[in-house]
């Protein structure tokens, strides 16, 4: 298995990056159908994902626009509410990445979600954006998005999270480890993706 590093200089969009190889001998990749961008909540995922499928020509499938849409369709409600909005759009989102048969998948996995991603039809490759937790949760609790997502509300979560689900899903194809501290070069991470499946534009 691939498992690639980059870490990109700060504050910069430059190509200056350090990067780790660690490749089989004669490994080689089919064509990649999903990249799945993983991570915290706070960790960069949506900054990444949108311009990375732009640049590779892919469907953009984001889990949170499906539940503000049903929000602002079906109206407003209090946590318990969304919660339930939560479940639904997390349905929708597997069933439109399913029907796409291709796509960046832009949602906070939880390792329960692993058997949804096998069940996709396709070679996936997880891009997981990583910086420390408490730059995640700073981000996280002053960010302002749709009211539907109770983001304080949901901080006293933020801890479960960072023991469960901080590290990579090791789906067990190419694994690309972004540091997202600090900017990164979209050139750099849909580069790695062509050369680990071919795919895009």
């Amino acid at each position: 298995m691939e498992h690639v590093s980059i870490s990109l200089c700060p504050l910069t969009r430059s190509a200056t990056f350090r990067v780790r190889r660690i490749v089989q001998i004669g490994q080689t990749w089919p064509p990649v159908a999903y990249v799945v961008v993983s991570g915290l909540p706070g960790s960069g995922k949506s900054t990444v994902a949108r311009p990375l499928a732009a640049e590779l020509a892919l469907p953009l499938i984001v889990k949170d626009t499906i539940k503000e849409a049903i929000w602002d369709g079906l109206g407003p409600g209090d946590i318990a509410w969304s919660r339930r909005l939560g479940a639904a759009a997390a349905e929708a989102f597997w069933r439109v990445a399913a029907d796409a048969g291709t796509g960046v998948l832009d949602n906070f996995f939880h390792r329960a979600f692993a058997h949804r991603i096998a069940a996709l039809n396709g070679p996936v490759l997880e891009v997981h954006c990583a910086c420390p937790a408490d730059v995640a949760r700073d981000r996280y609790a002053t960010r302002r998005r749709h009211p539907c997502h109770f983001d304080l509300a949901n901080l006293a979560r933020f801890d479960d999270w960072v023991r469960t689900d901080a590290g990579p899903l090791a789906l067990g194809g190419p694994l690309l480890d972004l540091d997202t501290t600090y900017a990164f070069d979209v050139d750099v991470i849909a580069t790695w993706v062509r050369e680990n499946g071919g795919t895009g534009g």
